[in-house]
Protein backbone atom coordinates (compact mmCIF):
# COMPACT_ATOMS: atom_id res chain seq x y z
CA UNK A 1 0.00 0.00 0.00
CA UNK A 2 1.25 3.51 -0.86
CA UNK A 3 1.75 5.71 2.21
CA UNK A 4 2.02 9.50 2.04
CA UNK A 5 4.22 11.15 4.63
CA UNK A 6 2.76 13.97 6.71
CA UNK A 7 5.20 16.44 5.13
CA UNK A 8 4.29 15.41 1.59
CA UNK A 9 0.59 15.59 2.42
CA UNK A 10 0.92 19.10 3.77
CA UNK A 11 2.90 20.20 0.72
CA UNK A 12 0.24 18.82 -1.63
CA UNK A 13 -2.53 20.37 0.47
CA UNK A 14 -1.04 23.86 0.55
CA UNK A 15 -0.09 23.66 -3.12
CA UNK A 16 -3.72 22.90 -3.89
CA UNK A 17 -4.90 25.81 -1.76
CA UNK A 18 -2.51 28.22 -3.47
CA UNK A 19 -3.55 27.02 -6.91
CA UNK A 20 -7.22 27.46 -5.96
CA UNK A 21 -6.68 31.16 -5.21
CA UNK A 22 -7.42 33.12 -8.39
CA UNK A 23 -4.46 35.18 -9.59
CA UNK A 24 -4.66 38.91 -9.08
CA UNK A 25 -5.78 40.55 -12.32
CA UNK A 26 -3.69 42.92 -14.38
CA UNK A 27 -5.21 46.40 -14.34
CA UNK A 28 -4.75 48.70 -17.33
CA UNK A 29 -6.32 52.13 -16.95
CA UNK A 30 -6.34 54.50 -19.95
CA UNK A 31 -7.54 58.10 -19.57
CA UNK A 32 -8.10 60.67 -22.30
CA UNK A 33 -7.84 64.41 -21.63
CA UNK A 34 -10.60 66.93 -22.45
CA UNK A 35 -12.42 64.51 -24.77
CA UNK A 36 -16.03 65.22 -25.68
CA UNK A 37 -18.92 62.90 -24.88
CA UNK A 38 -19.93 63.07 -28.55
CA UNK A 39 -16.48 62.20 -29.88
CA UNK A 40 -16.75 58.44 -29.43
CA UNK A 41 -18.51 56.37 -32.05
CA UNK A 42 -20.73 54.34 -29.74
CA UNK A 43 -22.42 57.51 -28.48
CA UNK A 44 -23.98 58.05 -31.88
CA UNK A 45 -21.93 60.59 -33.81
CA UNK A 46 -20.99 59.42 -37.31
CA UNK A 47 -18.15 61.91 -37.72
CA UNK A 48 -15.17 60.41 -35.86
CA UNK A 49 -14.76 56.61 -35.83
CA UNK A 50 -13.25 55.13 -32.66
CA UNK A 51 -13.44 51.40 -33.48
CA UNK A 52 -11.09 50.22 -30.74
CA UNK A 53 -12.80 52.12 -27.93
CA UNK A 54 -16.15 51.00 -29.35
CA UNK A 55 -14.97 47.39 -29.36
CA UNK A 56 -14.14 47.64 -25.65
CA UNK A 57 -17.73 48.83 -25.16
CA UNK A 58 -19.25 46.17 -27.41
CA UNK A 59 -17.40 43.29 -25.76
CA UNK A 60 -17.41 44.89 -22.31
CA UNK A 61 -19.64 47.40 -20.52
CA UNK A 62 -20.46 50.93 -21.63
CA UNK A 63 -20.70 53.07 -18.49
CA UNK A 64 -23.54 55.39 -19.45
CA UNK A 65 -23.97 57.05 -16.02
CA UNK A 66 -20.35 57.54 -15.06
CA UNK A 67 -19.34 60.82 -13.40
CA UNK A 68 -16.05 62.67 -12.94
CA UNK A 69 -14.97 66.13 -11.79
CA UNK A 70 -15.27 69.07 -14.19
CA UNK A 71 -11.49 69.65 -14.54
CA UNK A 72 -8.23 67.73 -14.85
CA UNK A 73 -6.55 67.98 -11.44
CA UNK A 74 -9.72 67.39 -9.38
CA UNK A 75 -10.55 64.28 -11.41
CA UNK A 76 -7.05 62.85 -11.07
CA UNK A 77 -6.97 63.58 -7.35
CA UNK A 78 -10.27 61.74 -6.93
CA UNK A 79 -9.08 58.84 -9.08
CA UNK A 80 -5.84 58.37 -7.17
CA UNK A 81 -7.31 58.74 -3.65
CA UNK A 82 -10.77 57.18 -3.91
CA UNK A 83 -12.17 60.38 -2.46
CA UNK A 84 -14.12 63.36 -3.71
CA UNK A 85 -11.80 66.16 -4.77
CA UNK A 86 -13.27 68.36 -2.01
CA UNK A 87 -12.34 65.69 0.55
CA UNK A 88 -8.66 66.18 -0.30
CA UNK A 89 -8.62 69.96 -0.89
CA UNK A 90 -8.11 69.63 -4.66
CA UNK A 91 -11.49 70.90 -5.82
CA UNK A 92 -10.48 74.36 -6.98
CA UNK A 93 -9.35 74.73 -10.61
CA UNK A 94 -6.14 72.90 -11.66
CA UNK A 95 -2.47 72.99 -10.70
CA UNK A 96 -0.66 75.39 -13.00
CA UNK A 97 3.02 74.54 -13.34
CA UNK A 98 4.31 77.57 -11.42
CA UNK A 99 2.09 76.91 -8.40
CA UNK A 100 3.83 75.32 -5.36
CA UNK A 101 1.30 72.75 -4.20
CA UNK A 102 0.14 69.22 -4.92
CA UNK A 103 -2.01 66.36 -3.73
CA UNK A 104 -1.36 66.09 0.00
CA UNK A 105 1.44 63.72 0.99
CA UNK A 106 -0.74 62.34 3.77
CA UNK A 107 -3.04 60.85 1.11
CA UNK A 108 -2.40 57.20 0.28
CA UNK A 109 -2.93 56.74 -3.44
CA UNK A 110 -3.84 53.88 -5.76
CA UNK A 111 -0.36 52.54 -6.65
CA UNK A 112 0.58 52.45 -2.96
CA UNK A 113 -2.40 50.24 -2.20
CA UNK A 114 -1.68 47.96 -5.14
CA UNK A 115 2.02 47.62 -4.31
CA UNK A 116 0.94 46.10 -1.00
CA UNK A 117 -0.58 43.29 -3.06
CA UNK A 118 2.58 42.71 -5.08
CA UNK A 119 1.68 44.73 -8.17
CA UNK A 120 4.25 46.24 -10.50
CA UNK A 121 3.05 49.81 -10.89
CA UNK A 122 3.73 52.07 -13.88
CA UNK A 123 2.43 55.40 -15.17
CA UNK A 124 2.92 56.54 -18.76
CA UNK A 125 1.71 60.05 -19.52
CA UNK A 126 0.30 62.99 -17.57
CA UNK A 127 0.68 63.40 -13.79
CA UNK A 128 -0.75 66.87 -12.92
CA UNK A 129 -0.87 66.33 -9.16
CA UNK A 130 2.08 68.53 -8.21
CA UNK A 131 5.84 68.62 -8.67
CA UNK A 132 7.17 71.72 -6.90
CA UNK A 133 8.98 69.28 -4.61
CA UNK A 134 10.30 65.94 -5.81
CA UNK A 135 8.37 64.01 -3.16
CA UNK A 136 5.09 64.91 -4.91
CA UNK A 137 6.08 63.12 -8.13
CA UNK A 138 4.90 59.64 -9.23
CA UNK A 139 7.94 57.46 -8.46
CA UNK A 140 8.01 58.76 -4.89
CA UNK A 141 4.30 58.06 -4.48
CA UNK A 142 4.04 54.38 -5.27
CA UNK A 143 4.81 54.06 -8.98
CA UNK A 144 7.77 51.91 -9.98
CA UNK A 145 8.27 54.00 -13.11
CA UNK A 146 7.01 57.12 -14.84
CA UNK A 147 7.50 58.19 -18.42
CA UNK A 148 5.61 61.36 -19.15
CA UNK A 149 5.09 64.95 -18.10
CA UNK A 150 4.35 66.55 -14.75
CA UNK A 151 2.24 69.59 -15.62
CA UNK A 152 -1.13 70.23 -17.32
CA UNK A 153 -0.16 69.85 -21.01
CA UNK A 154 2.77 70.06 -23.44
CA UNK A 155 3.51 70.45 -27.11
CA UNK A 156 2.91 67.09 -28.80
CA UNK A 157 6.31 67.15 -30.50
CA UNK A 158 8.79 69.33 -28.58
CA UNK A 159 7.30 68.38 -25.18
CA UNK A 160 7.51 71.91 -23.78
CA UNK A 161 5.03 74.02 -21.84
CA UNK A 162 4.74 77.77 -22.36
CA UNK A 163 3.21 80.27 -19.93
CA UNK A 164 2.45 83.20 -22.29
CA UNK A 165 0.54 85.13 -19.60
CA UNK A 166 3.82 85.26 -17.64
CA UNK A 167 6.02 87.31 -20.00
CA UNK A 168 9.21 86.77 -17.99
CA UNK A 169 8.85 82.99 -18.09
CA UNK A 170 10.77 80.93 -20.64
CA UNK A 171 9.31 77.89 -22.32
CA UNK A 172 10.14 74.76 -20.29
CA UNK A 173 10.79 71.17 -21.31
CA UNK A 174 8.53 68.73 -19.43
CA UNK A 175 9.16 65.09 -20.29
CA UNK A 176 10.61 62.72 -17.70
CA UNK A 177 11.85 59.18 -17.52
CA UNK A 178 11.41 58.56 -13.82
CA UNK A 179 13.26 61.50 -12.23
CA UNK A 180 15.49 62.24 -15.22
CA UNK A 181 14.77 64.42 -18.23
CA UNK A 182 13.83 62.28 -21.22
CA UNK A 183 15.54 64.21 -24.00
CA UNK A 184 15.61 61.20 -26.32
CA UNK A 185 11.83 61.49 -26.75
CA UNK A 186 12.09 64.93 -28.34
CA UNK A 187 10.27 65.04 -31.68
CA UNK A 188 8.15 61.93 -31.11
CA UNK A 189 4.41 62.58 -31.25
CA UNK A 190 3.25 62.32 -27.63
CA UNK A 191 0.45 59.81 -28.27
CA UNK A 192 2.88 57.55 -30.15
CA UNK A 193 5.52 57.95 -27.44
CA UNK A 194 3.14 56.89 -24.68
CA UNK A 195 1.95 53.97 -26.79
CA UNK A 196 5.49 52.75 -27.45
CA UNK A 197 6.49 53.03 -23.81
CA UNK A 198 3.34 51.27 -22.63
CA UNK A 199 3.95 48.40 -25.02
CA UNK A 200 7.54 48.06 -23.77
CA UNK A 201 6.27 47.77 -20.20
CA UNK A 202 3.82 45.05 -21.22
CA UNK A 203 6.40 43.16 -23.26
CA UNK A 204 8.95 43.24 -20.44
CA UNK A 205 6.47 42.35 -17.73
CA UNK A 206 6.75 38.98 -16.01
CA UNK A 207 3.37 37.29 -15.88
CA UNK A 208 4.29 35.96 -12.45
CA UNK A 209 3.47 39.42 -11.04
CA UNK A 210 0.24 41.40 -11.43
CA UNK A 211 0.55 44.59 -13.48
CA UNK A 212 -0.96 48.01 -12.83
CA UNK A 213 -0.45 50.21 -15.87
CA UNK A 214 -1.93 53.71 -15.79
CA UNK A 215 -1.87 55.54 -19.15
CA UNK A 216 -3.17 59.13 -18.80
CA UNK A 217 -2.84 60.52 -22.32
CA UNK A 218 -2.27 64.11 -23.42
CA UNK A 219 -4.77 63.64 -26.25
CA UNK A 220 -6.94 65.31 -27.21
CA UNK A 221 -6.09 68.24 -24.89
CA UNK A 222 -4.82 71.29 -26.74
CA UNK A 223 -1.13 72.11 -26.70
CA UNK A 224 0.48 75.55 -26.37
CA UNK A 225 -1.37 78.53 -27.79
CA UNK A 226 0.98 79.02 -30.74
CA UNK A 227 0.03 75.57 -32.17
CA UNK A 228 -2.82 74.19 -30.08
CA UNK A 229 -4.04 71.22 -32.14
CA UNK A 230 -1.47 68.77 -33.47
CA UNK A 231 -1.59 65.43 -35.24
CA UNK A 232 0.40 63.64 -37.96
CA UNK A 233 -0.67 64.93 -41.37
CA UNK A 234 -1.33 61.45 -42.70
CA UNK A 235 -3.99 60.96 -40.04
CA UNK A 236 -5.50 64.42 -40.61
CA UNK A 237 -5.85 63.50 -44.29
CA UNK A 238 -8.20 60.64 -43.34
CA UNK A 239 -10.79 63.18 -42.20
CA UNK A 240 -11.23 65.21 -45.37
CA UNK A 241 -15.01 64.84 -44.93
CA UNK A 242 -14.82 67.31 -42.02
CA UNK A 243 -14.81 70.86 -43.39
CA UNK A 244 -13.81 72.70 -40.22
CA UNK A 245 -10.00 72.62 -40.00
CA UNK A 246 -9.94 72.70 -36.21
CA UNK A 247 -12.44 69.87 -35.90
CA UNK A 248 -10.55 67.90 -38.57
CA UNK A 249 -7.28 68.06 -36.63
CA UNK A 250 -9.09 67.21 -33.41
CA UNK A 251 -10.57 64.14 -35.12
CA UNK A 252 -7.06 63.03 -36.06
CA UNK A 253 -5.92 63.45 -32.44
CA UNK A 254 -8.81 61.26 -31.28
CA UNK A 255 -8.09 58.72 -34.01
CA UNK A 256 -4.43 58.46 -32.97
CA UNK A 257 -5.60 57.88 -29.40
CA UNK A 258 -7.95 55.13 -30.56
CA UNK A 259 -5.11 53.47 -32.49
CA UNK A 260 -3.01 53.64 -29.33
CA UNK A 261 -5.64 51.77 -27.35
CA UNK A 262 -5.76 49.12 -30.03
CA UNK A 263 -1.99 48.65 -29.92
CA UNK A 264 -1.93 48.42 -26.11
CA UNK A 265 -4.68 45.78 -26.09
CA UNK A 266 -2.88 43.85 -28.81
CA UNK A 267 0.33 43.90 -26.73
CA UNK A 268 -1.60 42.38 -23.82
CA UNK A 269 -2.84 39.68 -26.18
CA UNK A 270 0.63 38.92 -27.52
CA UNK A 271 2.01 38.64 -23.98
CA UNK A 272 -0.85 36.27 -23.10
CA UNK A 273 -2.22 38.62 -20.43
CA UNK A 274 -5.76 39.28 -21.70
CA UNK A 275 -7.33 36.30 -19.96
CA UNK A 276 -6.59 37.87 -16.57
CA UNK A 277 -6.82 41.60 -17.26
CA UNK A 278 -9.17 44.46 -16.52
CA UNK A 279 -9.06 47.28 -19.09
CA UNK A 280 -10.69 50.59 -18.21
CA UNK A 281 -10.99 53.63 -20.48
CA UNK A 282 -12.61 56.96 -19.65
CA UNK A 283 -12.32 60.72 -20.14
CA UNK A 284 -11.18 62.93 -17.26
CA UNK A 285 -13.82 65.59 -18.06
CA UNK A 286 -15.71 66.98 -21.01
CA UNK A 287 -14.36 68.84 -24.01
CA UNK A 288 -13.32 72.50 -23.90
CA UNK A 289 -15.34 74.32 -26.53
CA UNK A 290 -15.61 78.08 -25.95
CA UNK A 291 -12.99 78.89 -23.31
CA UNK A 292 -9.20 78.76 -22.98
CA UNK A 293 -7.66 75.57 -24.43
CA UNK A 294 -10.61 75.04 -26.77
CA UNK A 295 -9.86 71.88 -28.72
CA UNK A 296 -12.73 71.41 -31.16
CA UNK A 297 -14.44 68.68 -29.18
CA UNK A 298 -18.17 68.12 -28.82
CA UNK A 299 -20.22 67.22 -25.74
CA UNK A 300 -23.48 67.09 -27.68
CA UNK A 301 -26.26 66.56 -26.83
CA UNK A 302 -25.20 67.35 -23.26
CA UNK A 303 -25.20 70.89 -21.91
CA UNK A 304 -22.05 72.87 -21.18
CA UNK A 305 -18.34 72.12 -21.31
CA UNK A 306 -15.32 71.56 -19.10
CA UNK A 307 -15.13 73.73 -15.95
CA UNK A 308 -18.87 73.90 -15.36
CA UNK A 309 -21.54 72.10 -13.32
CA UNK A 310 -23.27 70.67 -16.39
CA UNK A 311 -23.34 67.15 -17.81
CA UNK A 312 -21.05 68.22 -20.64
CA UNK A 313 -18.32 68.66 -18.03
CA UNK A 314 -18.94 65.82 -15.57
CA UNK A 315 -20.64 62.97 -17.45
CA UNK A 316 -17.76 60.98 -18.83
CA UNK A 317 -17.55 58.51 -21.66
CA UNK A 318 -16.35 55.32 -19.97
CA UNK A 319 -15.98 51.63 -20.83
CA UNK A 320 -14.61 48.62 -19.00
CA UNK A 321 -13.73 45.17 -20.31
CA UNK A 322 -12.53 42.02 -18.60
CA UNK A 323 -13.20 38.30 -19.04
CA UNK A 324 -13.71 38.35 -15.26
CA UNK A 325 -16.93 40.34 -15.71
CA UNK A 326 -19.75 37.80 -15.63
CA UNK A 327 -22.40 40.00 -17.24
CA UNK A 328 -20.85 42.06 -20.01
CA UNK A 329 -21.62 43.10 -23.60
CA UNK A 330 -24.17 45.60 -22.31
CA UNK A 331 -24.84 49.26 -21.63
CA UNK A 332 -24.90 50.14 -17.94
CA UNK A 333 -27.22 52.76 -16.50
CA UNK A 334 -25.85 52.21 -12.99
CA UNK A 335 -24.53 55.30 -11.21
CA UNK A 336 -20.74 55.25 -10.82
CA UNK A 337 -18.12 57.85 -9.87
CA UNK A 338 -14.42 58.23 -10.60
CA UNK A 339 -13.61 57.73 -6.90
CA UNK A 340 -14.95 54.17 -7.13
CA UNK A 341 -11.99 52.72 -9.01
CA UNK A 342 -9.57 52.70 -6.07
CA UNK A 343 -11.73 50.60 -3.73
CA UNK A 344 -12.84 48.44 -6.67
CA UNK A 345 -9.31 47.64 -7.83
CA UNK A 346 -8.12 47.24 -4.24
CA UNK A 347 -10.83 44.64 -3.71
CA UNK A 348 -9.78 42.76 -6.86
CA UNK A 349 -6.19 42.84 -5.62
CA UNK A 350 -7.16 41.51 -2.20
CA UNK A 351 -6.21 44.72 -0.40
CA UNK A 352 -8.17 45.63 2.71
CA UNK A 353 -8.83 49.36 3.07
CA UNK A 354 -8.83 50.72 6.59
CA UNK A 355 -11.95 52.64 7.61
CA UNK A 356 -9.71 55.44 8.85
CA UNK A 357 -8.79 56.13 5.20
CA UNK A 358 -12.29 57.68 4.88
CA UNK A 359 -12.86 56.85 1.22
CA UNK A 360 -15.83 58.26 -0.68
CA UNK A 361 -15.56 55.63 -3.39
CA UNK A 362 -17.44 52.32 -3.42
CA UNK A 363 -16.41 48.84 -4.52
CA UNK A 364 -18.52 48.57 -7.67
CA UNK A 365 -17.14 45.27 -9.01
CA UNK A 366 -20.12 43.10 -7.91
CA UNK A 367 -22.52 45.62 -9.48
CA UNK A 368 -20.48 45.67 -12.69
CA UNK A 369 -19.91 41.95 -12.92
CA UNK A 370 -23.43 40.77 -12.08
CA UNK A 371 -25.45 43.81 -13.23
CA UNK A 372 -26.67 44.49 -9.70
CA UNK A 373 -27.85 47.77 -8.24
CA UNK A 374 -24.97 50.16 -7.74
CA UNK A 375 -23.83 50.54 -4.13
CA UNK A 376 -23.68 54.24 -4.93
CA UNK A 377 -26.90 56.23 -4.57
CA UNK A 378 -25.34 59.66 -4.96
CA UNK A 379 -22.29 61.28 -6.55
CA UNK A 380 -20.65 64.62 -5.84
CA UNK A 381 -19.32 66.09 -9.05
CA UNK A 382 -18.19 69.44 -7.68
CA UNK A 383 -18.33 71.33 -4.40
CA UNK A 384 -16.24 74.46 -4.03
CA UNK A 385 -17.60 77.53 -2.31
CA UNK A 386 -14.49 79.43 -3.42
CA UNK A 387 -15.49 79.39 -7.07
CA UNK A 388 -19.16 79.29 -6.15
CA UNK A 389 -20.77 76.30 -7.82
CA UNK A 390 -22.00 72.84 -6.85
CA UNK A 391 -22.99 69.85 -8.95
CA UNK A 392 -24.50 66.82 -7.20
CA UNK A 393 -26.40 63.67 -8.21
CA UNK A 394 -28.75 61.77 -5.89
CA UNK A 395 -30.82 58.95 -7.35
CA UNK A 396 -32.65 60.24 -10.43
CA UNK A 397 -32.06 63.88 -9.54
CA UNK A 398 -29.30 66.40 -10.12
CA UNK A 399 -28.73 69.59 -8.14
CA UNK A 400 -26.93 72.58 -9.67
CA UNK A 401 -26.18 75.77 -7.77
CA UNK A 402 -23.97 78.49 -9.23
CA UNK A 403 -21.96 78.32 -12.42
CA UNK A 404 -18.84 79.66 -14.13
CA UNK A 405 -18.05 82.58 -16.46
CA UNK A 406 -21.19 84.38 -15.22
CA UNK A 407 -23.32 81.83 -17.06
CA UNK A 408 -22.47 82.94 -20.60
CA UNK A 409 -21.55 79.36 -21.61
CA UNK A 410 -24.53 77.67 -19.97
CA UNK A 411 -26.02 76.32 -23.17
CA UNK A 412 -25.94 73.42 -25.61
CA UNK A 413 -22.90 73.72 -27.86
CA UNK A 414 -23.87 71.55 -30.81
CA UNK A 415 -21.60 72.71 -33.60
CA UNK A 416 -20.97 69.34 -35.26
CA UNK A 417 -22.23 68.91 -38.81
CA UNK A 418 -23.70 65.40 -38.64
CA UNK A 419 -23.95 65.27 -42.44
CA UNK A 420 -20.15 64.91 -42.46
CA UNK A 421 -20.35 61.15 -42.07
CA UNK A 422 -17.28 58.94 -42.09
CA UNK A 423 -17.64 56.01 -44.47
CA UNK A 424 -16.85 53.41 -41.76
CA UNK A 425 -20.24 54.09 -40.16
CA UNK A 426 -21.96 52.62 -43.22
CA UNK A 427 -20.88 49.22 -41.83
CA UNK A 428 -20.49 50.11 -38.17
CA UNK A 429 -20.72 46.62 -36.68
CA UNK A 430 -18.27 45.17 -39.15
CA UNK A 431 -15.75 47.94 -38.48
CA UNK A 432 -15.89 47.21 -34.75
CA UNK A 433 -15.44 43.47 -35.19
CA UNK A 434 -12.52 44.03 -37.57
CA UNK A 435 -10.75 46.55 -35.35
CA UNK A 436 -7.56 45.60 -33.51
CA UNK A 437 -9.45 45.37 -30.21
CA UNK A 438 -12.39 43.55 -31.81
CA UNK A 439 -10.12 40.84 -33.17
CA UNK A 440 -8.25 40.57 -29.85
CA UNK A 441 -11.41 40.20 -27.77
CA UNK A 442 -13.55 38.07 -30.09
CA UNK A 443 -12.51 34.82 -28.39
CA UNK A 444 -13.81 36.15 -25.08
CA UNK A 445 -17.34 36.94 -26.31
CA UNK A 446 -20.07 35.48 -24.10
CA UNK A 447 -22.83 35.76 -26.70
CA UNK A 448 -23.15 35.55 -30.44
CA UNK A 449 -21.96 39.08 -31.18
CA UNK A 450 -22.37 40.12 -34.77
CA UNK A 451 -22.62 43.33 -36.75
CA UNK A 452 -26.35 43.64 -36.04
CA UNK A 453 -26.11 43.11 -32.27
CA UNK A 454 -23.20 45.55 -32.06
CA UNK A 455 -25.28 48.17 -33.86
CA UNK A 456 -28.12 47.57 -31.39
CA UNK A 457 -25.63 47.93 -28.55
CA UNK A 458 -24.64 51.29 -29.97
CA UNK A 459 -28.23 52.44 -30.24
CA UNK A 460 -28.77 51.64 -26.55
CA UNK A 461 -25.88 53.98 -25.68
CA UNK A 462 -27.20 57.06 -27.49
CA UNK A 463 -28.61 59.87 -25.35
CA UNK A 464 -31.48 61.89 -26.79
CA UNK A 465 -33.18 65.02 -25.50
CA UNK A 466 -36.29 65.19 -27.64
CA UNK A 467 -38.65 63.96 -24.92
CA UNK A 468 -38.03 67.09 -22.81
CA UNK A 469 -38.59 70.38 -24.68
CA UNK A 470 -36.83 73.56 -23.62
CA UNK A 471 -39.40 75.35 -21.44
CA UNK A 472 -40.80 78.72 -22.39
CA UNK A 473 -42.18 79.30 -18.89
CA UNK A 474 -39.44 81.18 -17.02
CA UNK A 475 -40.07 79.41 -13.71
CA UNK A 476 -38.85 76.16 -15.27
CA UNK A 477 -35.76 77.72 -16.83
CA UNK A 478 -32.56 77.23 -14.86
CA UNK A 479 -30.77 80.36 -13.70
CA UNK A 480 -28.22 78.92 -11.25
CA UNK A 481 -26.77 82.31 -10.29
CA UNK A 482 -30.21 83.33 -8.99
CA UNK A 483 -31.40 80.08 -7.37
CA UNK A 484 -30.48 76.39 -7.22
CA UNK A 485 -31.84 74.18 -10.02
CA UNK A 486 -33.12 70.61 -9.94
CA UNK A 487 -33.32 68.16 -12.83
CA UNK A 488 -34.58 64.64 -13.27
CA UNK A 489 -31.29 63.66 -14.85
CA UNK A 490 -32.53 60.20 -15.92
CA UNK A 491 -35.44 61.56 -17.94
CA UNK A 492 -33.77 64.86 -18.78
CA UNK A 493 -30.05 64.16 -19.30
CA UNK A 494 -29.69 67.38 -21.28
CA UNK A 495 -30.72 69.52 -18.28
CA UNK A 496 -33.46 71.40 -20.04
CA UNK A 497 -36.30 71.66 -17.52
CA UNK A 498 -35.69 72.95 -14.02
CA UNK A 499 -38.17 71.13 -11.77
CA UNK A 500 -37.14 72.87 -8.53
CA UNK A 501 -40.52 74.72 -8.35
CA UNK A 502 -42.30 71.34 -8.53
CA UNK A 503 -40.08 69.43 -6.07
CA UNK A 504 -39.23 71.76 -3.15
CA UNK A 505 -38.84 68.86 -0.71
CA UNK A 506 -36.42 67.07 -3.01
CA UNK A 507 -34.50 70.30 -3.51
CA UNK A 508 -34.19 70.82 0.25
CA UNK A 509 -33.04 67.20 0.69
CA UNK A 510 -30.34 67.74 -1.93
CA UNK A 511 -29.23 70.94 -0.21
CA UNK A 512 -29.03 69.10 3.10
CA UNK A 513 -26.83 66.42 1.53
CA UNK A 514 -24.56 69.09 0.09
CA UNK A 515 -24.26 70.62 3.56
CA UNK A 516 -23.22 67.24 4.98
CA UNK A 517 -20.56 66.93 2.30
CA UNK A 518 -19.29 70.37 3.24
CA UNK A 519 -18.48 69.01 6.67
CA UNK A 520 -16.03 66.58 5.01
CA UNK A 521 -14.48 69.15 2.67
CA UNK A 522 -10.91 70.26 3.20
CA UNK A 523 -9.79 73.83 2.59
CA UNK A 524 -8.44 74.26 -0.91
CA UNK A 525 -4.70 73.59 -1.21
CA UNK A 526 -4.13 76.11 -4.02
CA UNK A 527 -1.15 78.44 -3.77
CA UNK A 528 -0.29 81.53 -5.84
CA UNK A 529 2.19 81.15 -8.68
CA UNK A 530 5.87 81.38 -7.80
CA UNK A 531 8.20 83.19 -10.19
CA UNK A 532 11.10 81.13 -8.84
CA UNK A 533 9.72 78.19 -10.84
CA UNK A 534 10.70 79.96 -14.10
CA UNK A 535 12.27 77.36 -16.42
CA UNK A 536 14.86 80.02 -17.36
CA UNK A 537 16.56 79.30 -14.02
CA UNK A 538 16.82 75.56 -14.75
CA UNK A 539 18.14 75.33 -18.31
CA UNK A 540 14.65 75.78 -19.74
CA UNK A 541 13.08 72.86 -17.93
CA UNK A 542 10.21 72.54 -15.49
CA UNK A 543 11.53 70.97 -12.32
CA UNK A 544 11.01 70.66 -8.53
CA UNK A 545 12.24 74.18 -7.85
CA UNK A 546 11.75 74.09 -4.09
CA UNK A 547 14.34 71.29 -3.89
CA UNK A 548 16.68 72.85 -6.45
CA UNK A 549 16.71 76.20 -4.67
CA UNK A 550 16.55 74.84 -1.12
CA UNK A 551 13.31 76.70 -0.35
CA UNK A 552 11.92 75.71 3.08
CA UNK A 553 8.41 74.30 3.05
CA UNK A 554 5.79 73.48 5.65
CA UNK A 555 6.24 69.75 6.25
CA UNK A 556 3.15 67.54 6.01
CA UNK A 557 3.97 65.70 9.20
CA UNK A 558 1.39 63.79 11.24
CA UNK A 559 1.13 66.80 13.53
CA UNK A 560 0.49 69.08 10.57
CA UNK A 561 -2.20 66.76 9.24
CA UNK A 562 -3.90 66.64 12.64
CA UNK A 563 -3.80 70.42 12.79
CA UNK A 564 -5.38 70.60 9.34
CA UNK A 565 -8.18 68.25 10.32
CA UNK A 566 -8.81 70.20 13.53
CA UNK A 567 -9.38 73.29 11.39
CA UNK A 568 -11.72 71.52 8.96
CA UNK A 569 -14.69 71.55 11.30
CA UNK A 570 -14.43 75.30 11.87
CA UNK A 571 -14.19 75.94 8.11
CA UNK A 572 -17.06 73.55 7.35
CA UNK A 573 -19.34 75.12 9.96
CA UNK A 574 -18.69 78.57 8.48
CA UNK A 575 -19.43 77.23 4.98
CA UNK A 576 -22.68 75.66 6.14
CA UNK A 577 -23.75 78.85 7.88
CA UNK A 578 -23.05 80.80 4.69
CA UNK A 579 -25.06 78.28 2.70
CA UNK A 580 -27.99 78.49 5.14
CA UNK A 581 -27.99 82.27 4.83
CA UNK A 582 -27.96 81.90 1.03
CA UNK A 583 -30.97 79.55 1.15
CA UNK A 584 -33.00 81.93 3.29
Amino acid sequence: MFHLSATAFLLLFFNGVVNAIPPKPNIVMIVSDDMGFNDIGFHGSDQIPTPNIDALAAYGINLNRYYVSPMCTPSRASLMTGKYSSSVGMQNYVIVSEQPYGLGLSEKIMPEYLKEAGYKTHIVGKWHLGFYKKEYTPTLRGFDSHIGYLGPYIDYYNHSLDRPNLPDFESGYDMRKNLDLYRESLGTYATDLFTQESIKIIQNHSREDPLFLYIPHLAPHSANGYDPLQAPQEIINKFAHIKDEKRRTYAAMVSALDDSIGNVVNALKENQMLDNSVILFFCDNGATIEIEHSNGGSNSPLKGQKQSPWEGAVRSAGVIWSPLLENRERTSTQLFHISDWLPTFASLAGVTIDETDRLDGKNIWPALSYNLNSPRQDALCHLDDTDGYQSYINGDFKYVNGTTYNGIYDHWMDYVDETEKHSSFNNYGESIMNSTVGRALSNFATSNLNALTIEKHRQSSIITCNNVPIPTDKQYQCRPLEAPCLFNIVNDPCERRNIAPLRPVTLRMMQNEIDKLRLKALPIRNKPGDERSNPAYFENTWTWWYDELGIPDYEESDAAVKTTYSNILITAILNVLCAVVQHL
